[in-house]
């Protein structure tokens, strides 16, 4: 994946986020770093596999809203799936995002 495309979409995304007036943050999993700063990172509590974006609301029905942002035929990798799984079990509306357009229409449908 070109961390170019994927960066410059997930920066839309939360730009539009928070235009809605979203409390909204993008995670740094997905940074290039060296072995001993994701050693550092991991002793911090660092994760793999958390969402891209982490938007903390209001959604209705929901606790917040977790995406996943993939471009071209990307897919959540097992530990991705297994956040976005585990987040919807506890009242989180997940969803991954290959376009602003897929952030917009749930955004529409759920803020309506």
């Amino acid at each position: 994946m070109a961390h170019g495309i994927h960066d410059r979409l997930q920066a839309q995304i939360v730009d539009e986020l928070t235009r809605r007036g979203l409390l909204t943050t993008s995670t740094a999993n997905g940074a290039a770093m060296s072995p001993n700063e994701r050693v550092r990172q991991a002793r911090c509590g660092v994760r793999r596999g958390v969402p891209d974006i982490l938007c903390f609301g209001p959604i209705p029905g929901h606790l917040g809203l977790a995406i996943e942002v993939k471009t071209g035929t990307g897919r959540p990798t097992p530990e991705q799936q297994r956040w976005l799984d585990r987040l919807r079990d506890i009242g989180w509306l997940t969803m991954v995002a290959a376009s602003l357009e897929d952030v917009t229409k749930v955004l529409d449908e759920r803020l309506a």
